[in-house]
């Protein structure tokens, strides 16, 4: 077993007086270890061990490979088909904030009269893809910041919405 004495920093009175430190340093030396040799049959047990795991190994991958893909019959795709046609309405009931220019799902949008004094702090930064008819899109988060009197987080008016519709070139 390897030992490792603590050594001052500070000599001792006694070093002082002699004026040589080596002796203080010669117990931190390290011993070699002598390396130990397993037994020639544990090695052997080891060895077929680990072999008989990854044997076992391969086996469960191989049978799980076999299984994969699974078989996909038609009732399985025209049930897959039949919710892909379910969501297709709502994900296609979007509308655009006239403020932000977000597109968000029609449940999020608020309708605002054209003449409504909420819009005042928008009135030249409203982007023409939120108008419908005499009503602005708005997206819930836009409206509910303008019924606080204060400005949309991206709206036109902060400069955040800059790409509106009506500066889009005519095809």
């Amino acid at each position: 077993m390897q030992s490792i004495t603590f050594i001052s920093p500070f000599p001792t009175p006694a070093e002082l007086g002699s004026g040589s430190r080596t002796a203080r340093f010669a117990t931190l030396a390290a011993k070699p270890k002598r390396q130990r040799t397993l037994r020639s049959n544990a090695s052997q047990e080891i060895l077929h061990r680990a072999l008989a795991f990854l044997r076992d190994e391969f086996k469960a991958r191989s049978a799980a490979s076999d299984l994969f893909p699974p078989a996909i019959s038609p009732k399985t795709i025209r049930a897959s088909m039949g919710r892909y046609e379910d969501e297709l309405p709502g994900a296609s009931a979007r509308g655009l904030c006239a403020s932000c220019g977000m597109d968000v799902r029609a449940a999020n949008v608020v309708h605002v009269d054209i003449h409504d004094p909420i819009l005042m702090p928008l009135v030249n930064h409203l982007n023409s893809c939120g108008l419908h008819g005499n009503r602005w899109s708005l997206y819930l988060l836009c409206h509910n910041a303008l019924v606080r009197k204060t400005i949309p987080k991206f709206s036109g008016e902060k400069l955040v919405n800059v790409a509106m519709c009506q500066h889009y070139p005519s095809s």
